[in-house]
């Protein structure tokens, strides 16, 4: 095969060792800050929607204002699970926010 002189050829493990080492470097205690007075953010609890969705009916939906797909997803899971629910969604923005419509459809 002819090959520019400049040219490096990097076998697949190397390289992903070498953009780990760039991506991220090793950590050095120095650099890290103490900071005081962070508040704690609260506790999301799994499946935190189980109880509103075990409420609706088939046919009944709910926009859920700033929530993503994924946050609801545990949720979903297990009331597929247990309770054999269905449910259908969408991003929307409605009421001048983003959010989740989900509908119960089973």
């Amino acid at each position: 095969e002819d090959m520019c002189p400049a040219c490096i050829v990097i076998s697949k493990p190397r390289l992903k060792t070498a953009l780990d080492a760039v991506l991220n470097p090793p950590l050095n205690i120095a650099d890290i800050v103490i900071e005081k007075d962070v508040p704690l953010p609260g506790l999301r609890r799994a499946g935190q929607f189980t109880d509103l969705f075990l409420k609706m009916e088939t046919g009944d939906s709910v926009f859920l204002p700033g929530v993503e797909r994924n946050a609801f997803k545990h949720s979903q899971d297990q009331l597929r699970k247990s309770h054999d629910f269905r449910f259908a969604t969408r991003k929307v923005h409605e009421k001048g926010k983003d959010g989740l419509r989900v509908w119960r459809t089973a």
